[in-house]
Formats: C-alpha cells, sequence, structure tokens
C-alpha cells in the first residue's frame, strides 16, 4: 500500500545549501543506481524529504568547506539525516585482508554536525563511521551501530502461500521461509537514516553547520520532528483486534494486506479466531474456533506516534495510541488461577491438573486450585474510537516458564501444546512459529496445525511469552493420557507454572506398545520429540525420493534406533529410519527396520516418484524381498491406492502388514476403501495384520493421529521385538479409542480350527478412549457386520457375542467414532482372526477375480507404458508378476471360479511381449 508519510515530521528545503549535482560524482562516492530514490519527495521508512532534482545542485558535498543550513528559529527534538560515507577498502591489517569493500571499517571522524541556537549557543555532534553514518556498498553484518538504511523491513508470505494468493512467487523457497527481511541486508546502495538528538529541544535553532574531517560524506535530506521517541527505534510487537472497514475484504488465506503503518510494519493481519469458552472447558475432542469474516488480529511494531491506515480506496486512519488493557482482564477476583507472591519476592508455582478419565460426569476439566471452580468467559473489549470498531490485544511480554509433569512422579513429559489469549490469538512457546506452516516439505519442525488451532511440541518445559489477564492452554499426549483443556490467569508475578497428566488407560503396562509406520521429513530428534510428547513408542521415519528431490537418505546408516538404550536412550520410545520405495504407477512399499545397506533404487518409473527418465527397474516384490533378507519389516502403505502391484505382493506373501493412513484424523479418519481393500485380501486367506500410519509430511499431517497397537505377547519392548509383534499379527489401528478382542481366548493374528460341520464360537471385546467418543463397535465376519453394539458416545465399552460358523472365515473388530461428530466414520479396526471349518478353503470367489485383474493390471502397465529398462531385467520383473498371477491363477482354477483375462493376457492365447 501507498500510505502517506508521517506528519510528525517537517522536511528542510535544501536548495540553499545543495552543493553538488550527484551526477558528476564518481570513484568511491556514487549515487544510488536507481535515481527515483534520491529525487523529488520522498519518504523512507515513513519519514518525509525533500530531496533534489536531476539537472542542478542536488545534494551536500562535505569534503573541505563547512555548510551552514539556516532554521530560521524552527524547533525539533530530533534532527534526521539521510546521509551516506564514500566507500572504503577494509584495511583489517596492514598486508592483509586489505583489499575488500565491505564497510566493517568503523570509527574514522566523518564530520561534526553542530547545531546553533538563536541565542548564540550550540551542540556539536561527531559523526563516525558505521556509527552514526556508513557507506553505501556493504557485505552482510556491516550495517551502522546508530544509523538505519533507507530500505525499509519487509513482511512476506511463505512460497505456498504466495502461489495461493497470486500463483506465483518472487521470493525463492528457503528465503521464503524466513517471512521477513531486514532493510539492512546487503544490498546494491544503500543510503542510511540518523536521528541526531537535539539536547536541548525547546530552543530554537537558528543553524546547522555540517564540517567535513576526515572522509568525504554526501547528505541527500534533512527532516525536523518533535516527537519524544527515538524516530528510527524499532518498536517491540503489539497486537490490535481491528473490525474492517467497508470494502476491505479478506483474501484467499483469510489475511488482508490493506493495512499499511507509516512508522512501523505490520507483522500479519489474520481474521480474528472466536473461542467459545464453554466449548472450550467441556469435554468435546476438538474444539475449533470460529473464523470471523470482518474482524482481524494485526500484528505490529510502530512507534508509539504512528498511524495505521486501512484500505486502498480510502484509507481509515487510525492513531496508534490506544489505552492498555487492564491486566485484570478476564480474570475473577476469587477463583482466578495465578501465581501470586507470599508477602515478599519469591513466586511459587501454579500447578495445574488433568482431570479423571474422561472428565468430570458433565465433561468439564477441573483445575487444582483454591477458591471457586467457576471459569467465566473472557470477552475482549472492542474500543469505539471516532466510531471505528477496534480495540488494543493485551501485549505477550511476561515470560513464563510452563513445565508439563507426570502426576504423581513430578517427571518431566514431551507433550503437544497450546496456548491462545483472549482474543484468540495464538501465543507460541519461545522458538516456534507464530503461524505454523501447514504445508508438504516446509518448515519441517516440531508443530502441528489442526483446523485452526496450532501447537509446538516441547519436552516437557518451555517458556512462553503471555499476556496479563486469560489465557487458554490445551495439552494432550497420545491415547492412553487424560488431556488438559482449561484457563488461567497471568498476573505480574506470574513466573512458572506446573501441570499435571494423568494416565489413565494402561494398556502400555499390559503389553500393547505404539507406532507410526509411516514418517517424513523429520529429523530424527524431532521425530523422537514429536513421539514422545504423541505418546508413540515407535517412529518409523522414512527416506525416500521424490523426483529429484531426496529426503532423509542420510539419516539412514543400517543399524542406529535412536532413543534405544544401546544408544543411550531409555529404551521407551524408539526412532529408526527406514525407506519408503515407490513408483507411480505399480505402488509404493514402505520397508521398515532392515540392517545393512539402504535398498536403492529408492523409486523406480519416472515422476512423479523417480525422475524424469528413470527406467521401470524393479518391482516392489523384489524390494520386498531385500527387505526381508536384511531382517526387516514389509509394509503395503496408505491402503487402498496404488493397487496395482500390492496385490501381486500379497499373493506372493511378502507384505507383512497393511497399512490405514489418515494425515490428520480430525479431518479424515480410517480410510473405508482402505479397509475394504483389506476385506478382499483376508477373505481370499491372506491374513496380512493391519498398522497405522500418518504419511506425516508437514505440520497439517499429525505423527501418531493414525497409529498401530501391537501386543508384545510377553517380549521386552525393542525395535526387533516390536517387528516381531507386527509379524504375529495381534494388532490394531486407531485414531483414539483402544480396542481388544479375542474368539475363543485367542487374539488377532491367530487361527481356529473348526470341525466340518463348524460350530459356534464365543467373541469378547472391549474399547477404552479417553477423548473420542465410541459410537459403535461392529464385529465384523467375512466383512459383513454380525453383531453391532451402540455405544452412545462413551469413553468404554464391552461385550461378547456367540457365533455360528459353518464356513472358513475371519472375525475382526470395527470401532465407530468421530471428532467431528459424524456418524458412521471408523475410529478403529482390528486384525483379523481366521476361523478355518474342516477342509473348506477360505477363498471368496468375487474377490480373486478383482485381484487377479489387478495383476494383470500390472503386467499391462509393465508390458506397455513402463519405461523400460535392459532386456534382461524386463524378463526378471516380468516373471515375478508372471509367479503371482499364476499363483493365484491356479487357486482359482482349484476353487472352480470362473474368470476372464484382459485381453492383453488372455493366458489361452499366449500374452503380447
Amino acid at each position: 500500500m501507498k500510505i502517506p508519510a508521517s506528519p510528525h515530521f517537517t522536511p528542510l528545503n535544501l536548495g540553499g545549501a545543495f552543493n553538488i549535482d550527484w551526477q558528476v560524482l564518481s570513484g568511491t562516492l556514487l549515487p544510488p543506481t536507481d535515481k527515483r530514490l534520491i529525487t523529488g519527495e520522498r519518504a523512507f521508512r515513513g519519514i518525509p524529504f525533500a530531496l533534489g532534482h536531476e539537472g542542478q545542485a542536488n545534494a551536500i558535498l562535505l569534503d573541505k568547506e563547512e555548510v551552514r543550513i539556516d532554521l530560521a528559529g524552527q524547533s525539533a527534538s530530533y534532527i534526521i539525516f539521510l546521509h551516506v560515507v564514500e566507500d572504503r577498502v577494509t584495511n583489517y591489517l596492514d598486508n592483509f585482508a586489505d583489499m575488500i569493500v565491505d564497510g566493517n571499517e568503523l570509527g574514522n571522524h566523518v564530520a561534526n554536525y553542530q547545531i546553533q541556537y538563536s541565542d548564540g549557543s550550540s551542540e556539536s555532534t561527531a559523526i563516525l563511521r558505521r556509527f552514526a553514518i556508513q557507506q553505501a556498498h556493504i557485505r552482510w553484518g556491516a550495517s551502522a551501530f546508530a544509523a538505519m538504511p533507507m530500505q525499509e523491513d519487509q513482511v512476506f508470505p511463505t512460497v505456498t502461500e504466495e502461489y495461493i494468493l497470486r500463483g506465483t512467487a518472487s521470493m525463492d523457497y528457503g528465503r521464503g521461509e524466513t517471512r521477513n527481511s531486514a532493510g539492512r541486508g546487503t544490498v546494491a546502495d544503500h543510503l542510511w537514516l540518523y536521528a541526531m538528538p537535539n539536547p536541548q529541544p525547546t530552543k530554537p535553532i537558528q543553524q546547522i553547520i555540517c564540517t567535513p574531517q576526515q572522509e568525504r560524506a554526501l547528505i541527500y535530506g534533512i527532516t525536523l520532528t518533535n516527537v519524544t521517541e527515538h524516530p528510527l527505534r524499532a518498536g517491540v510487537r503489539q497486537k490490535l483486534r481491528l473490525t474492517l472497514p467497508e470494502g476491505v475484504h479478506l483474501n484467499k488465506l483469510g489475511e488482508t494486506d490493506e493495512i499499511a503503518i507509516d512508522l512501523g510494519t505490520v507483522i500479519s493481519a489474520r481474521a480474528a479466531l472466536e473461542y467459545d469458552a464453554d466449548r472450550w472447558l467441556g469435554g468435546e475432542p476438538n474444539v475449533q474456533p470460529g473464523k470471523s469474516e470482518n474482524a482481524v488480529i494485526v500484528e505490529y511494531v510502530a512507534h508509539p506516534q504512528a498511524r495505521m491506515y486501512v484500505g486502498t480506496e480510502k484509507p481509515v486512519v487510525y492513531e496508534l495510541t490506544p489505552p492498555q488493557p487492564s491486566p485484570k482482564q478476564g480474570g475473577s477476583s476469587d477463583g482466578s488461577v495465578t501465581v501470586s507472591g507470599q508477602g515478599d519476592s519469591s513466586v511459587r508455582p501454579m500447578t495445574v491438573s488433568s482431570p479423571k478419565q474422561g472428565g468430570s460426569s458433565d465433561g468439564t476439566v477441573t483445575v487444582s486450585r483454591q477458591g471457586d471452580n467457576a471459569l467465566d468467559p473472557v470477552t475482549v473489549p472492542s474500543l469505539n474510537r471516532g466510531g471505528l470498531g477496534w480495540g488494543a490485544v493485551a501485549s505477550a511480554h511476561r515470560p513464563v516458564k510452563v513445565r508439563v509433569v507426570e502426576k504423581g512422579t513430578n517427571r518431566q513429559s514431551a507433550v503437544r501444546i497450546h496456548f491462545h489469549g483472549a482474543a484468540g490469538e495464538y501465543l507460541p512457546p519461545r522458538g516456534n512459529h507464530r503461524k505454523v506452516n501447514p504445508y508438504w516439505f516446509e518448515d519441517n519442525y516440531g508443530e502441528f496445525v489442526n483446523g485452526l488451532n496450532q501447537y509446538a511440541y516441547i519436552p516437557g518445559e518451555c517458556v512462553v511469552d503471555l499476556p496479563l489477564g486469560a489465557v487458554y492452554v490445551e495439552i494432550t499426549k497420545g491415547y492412553e493420557v487424560a488431556p488438559i483443556r482449561t484457563r488461567f490467569v497471568v498476573t505480574a508475578e506470574t513466573n512458572e507454572l506446573t501441570f499435571e497428566l494423568e494416565k489413565v488407560l494402561h494398556w502400555r503396562e499390559q503389553g500393547w506398545v505404539t507406532a507410526d509406520t509411516h514418517v517424513h521429513f523429520l529429523s530424527p530428534t524431532t521425530a523422537l520429540l514429536e513421539g514422545q510428547a504423541e505418546g508413540v513408542n515407535v517412529v518409523n521415519l522414512l527416506a525416500s525420493q521424490w523426483g529429484e528431490m531426496f529426503s532423509n537418505v542420510t539419516d539412514f546408516d543400517g543399524r542406529t534406533t535412536l532413543g534405544a538404550r544401546d544408544f543411550g536412550g531409555d529404551g521407551e520410545f524408539l526412532v529408526r529410519v527406514g525407506t519408503e520405495n515407490r513408483m507411480q504407477t505399480l505402488g509404493h512399499i514402505s520397508l521398515l527396520g532392515y540392517s545393512g545397506s539402504m535398498i536403492h533404487p529408492l523409486c523406480t518409473g519416472g515422476p512423479s516418484e523417480s525422475a524424469l527418465g528413470d527406467p521401470q527397474e524393479v518391482t516392489m516384490a523384489e524390494w520386498a524381498q531385500r527387505c526381508i533378507d536384511q531382517g526387516g519389516l514389509v509394509v503395503m502403505p496408505h491402503a487402498p491406492n496404488p493397487q496395482l502391484e500390492r496385490a501381486a505382493d500379497v499373493v506372493l506373501g511378502l507384505i507383512q502388514g497393511m497399512e490405514l493412513m489418515s494425515f490428520n484424523p480430525h479431518d479424515s479418519q480410517i480410510n473405508p476403501y482402505g479397509i475394504a481393500d483389506w476385506y478382499r485380501y483376508l477373505s481370499l486367506g491372506y491374513q496380512v495384520p493391519l498398522v497405522g500410519g500418518s504419511d506425516k509430511m508437514g505440520q497439517a499431517w499429525q505423527l501418531g493421529g493414525m497409529r498401530t497397537y501391537a501386543n508384545l505377547a510377553g517380549r521386552e519392548f525393542s525395535y526387533e521385538s516390536w517387528m516381531t509383534a507386527v509379524k504375529a499379527g495381534n494388532t490394531f489401528a486407531t485414531v483414539g479409542p483402544l480396542a481388544e478382542l479375542l474368539v475363543e481366548g485367542v487374539p488377532p493374528g491367530g487361527r481356529i480350527l473348526l470341525p466340518a460341520s463348524g460350530g459356534k464360537v464365543n467373541v469378547t471385546w472391549k474399547v477404552e478412549s479417553v477423548r473420542l467418543p465410541i459410537d459403535q463397535v461392529e464385529v465384523v465376519v467375512g466383512g459383513l457386520v454380525a453383531d453391532q453394539v451402540n455405544v452412545g458416545k462413551q469413553l468404554s465399552a464391552s461385550g461378547s457375542v456367540t457365533l455360528p460358523i459353518h464356513e472358513s472365515t475371519w472375525v475382526a473388530l470395527r470401532v465407530r467414532g468421530s471428532y467431528r461428530g459424524e456418524h458412521g466414520e471408523i475410529a478403529a479396526h482390528t486384525s483379523a482372526i481366521q476361523l478355518l471349518v474342516g477342509d473348506k478353503p477360505l477363498f471368496t470367489m468375487k474377490h480373486a477375480s478383482s485381484v487377479l485383474e489387478q495383476i494383470e493390471g500390472a503386467i499391462a502397465y509393465v508390458d506397455t507404458l513402463a519405461p523400460r529398462p535392459d532386456a534382461l531385467r524386463f524378463k526378471q520383473m516380468r516373471a515375478t508378476l508372471e509367479a503371482a498371477h499364476n499363483r493365484l491363477h491356479q487357486r482359482m482354477h482349484q476353487q472352480g471360479v470362473f474368470h476372464q483375462h484382459v485381453p492383453l493376457h488372455d493366458h489361452a492365447k499366449g500374452r503380447e511381449h
């Protein structure tokens, strides 16, 4: 936005003092390349200057003679100079590194600037190189100490945000992630603003006398001001809530760029978030705020006498001098959660405890403190200044140490944590973004964004800058610990807060361990922190390839399990780097925990997985066999897609886990099509265990949001024993509820043999959840619901049923529930137990044809479109796929299944090559 310069400044007309035309300058004292910067009426950092014009004297050269500038009795608190000293070669030491023009030379006496008052007295200031003045051409880090460059600080969107807004990006990706830059950076030309204080601001000034000393310098402009605070000093971050005037709208990001400040910078202007305090303090699993369509939270830095302009057509002008919110805002006099001194300077920590499982009877979270349990809603004052709706938001400048500990042990616990203030503004712990980046492969950091709620992962302790008044907090740690979502009040004495988390479900103690089978891009240590904070015992961090980009490849060594006791950890939370080997059409396969050399190629067959021009040189079956040979675990990820070769690999017996995946269960839960795909293989007798993974590739993906529970069956926990447990099959995948199933005492992964006449089996189950309400529990037999129990959105249930079994089939448990309150969403699913009746095969005819067609599709792709490797490799790949086809084909003939072949692969006519 182009806005007027600040009205608090008076530029001087220097026409009578100019003594040189900058067009004749040469050598070490050149004008800027862009002459418009030093021509006519200009404003720099909101400060106006009356500059010269081309073709006449337009600058003051300080070389040999002093220059006098008449002020005729004007007054000023500061005199602002736009000036520059000549470039110099830096002389660090005689005969050593003395050939570079980098601006590191300092201290030379460039000039004296003298104020001569009307009463004849005077004050003089020495203008020293790199203190009050600096040269035009500098390298990084050589900015002046008491002068600012004329270039303003910049705020810009990330690269993805810019694409969303404008369809193009003007900033490189890496630089775009910084989100702002200083005018101090390396640019072609610098001019410097120096605000010289007037020691006697009430005295009329007769003249300014500029006397050259040891170096040549140029003055382009001078401005007077009577502001009381230093006009160039950067302000600290402030916030206000603004109702947008008519005609100002939010953009595609829910922000507006139609706001500018003359003596400052707008950091952001984002749609205000409006939380329902009662819902926040209630028992809903996911409380999202409303997003205002006409109000924004403006975050900015500004001089106290700055003005804010809103709108581009007819801007509305605001003086940024709002009254400060009361420190008591929103608090209650008798029941606020505060930290208070005991009559002296000492401060005792405040402790906030989690509720018992599921909260109190009405779903609210209780807070350990003296006084009344009632918590009044907090409202943000809407100040109407001249009819314009806006109000100050309490500044978050109170550093508070926050600790999260296990109840009863005082041991710190890694968690995911969220704070927001009374105006709905996110309050990140130090070292975290004020706006979490949700986009793919950007800012791969220990953070999470769920809808409009933003979070940071902390190792049990952090420092967060909080406002005085009401602050809201949410703390979570996996699916067995009661979350905290409450409110407290920060006072001027609040130094430390301690929150206590209580574990209310104890499945880990019963031999269950959790895992995310599918994580990308994080560093191993960040993956470990997020695993600890989300209660995920095993994080599988997968190296891979995206075109010409490779991720986590150098983190793989084929032996290290970060967090294991052998590697200095506590052995409870582990990270192991494996690989996800991928191809666009045939499919993806996750190779977990294998030892030795990395299995290459990571990707094949061309984009988007591998690079353009790469041949189709391997099948997933070959990758899988190499992983098995190297002691790993083979998982088919994100069912049901890509579908083609997964069918062949299941038939060949190479798949040890079928992954259900959800990027973020608050957006979408277990994919029913992935479950249907898995049911197809179960109904053909392939007893593949279920696992769960997040495919985390950004902060909008929740590590462990979809996770695997596997029972160790008495084994001591290690990464190797976890792989063994998954292969054994007593697993379930979940986005919250925990589920246990037994058929005649046999857990998932097991097999029950019944006589040829069949029989009855007793099925028992239990489900528990700390937050996600359970809607229904279904006993699934052969893909159909055999028994359904309506739980009624409770947090626990158990049951049993006796089922007649006449044909070979399988049994599993399906749990329905939703973070969004939508009926029918699937929240958990166990692996299956096989029930085999006599010699009757577990083989469903309709599924066999579908699977065979997928294998034929894989062969068709290899035969026709796949980029060809050498002839021998092609034959080997084709032989692998044919082996799977033949194996299933023979089973179909044995069962008398009528089937047709696609034209390319009619076995009666021979296949085309």
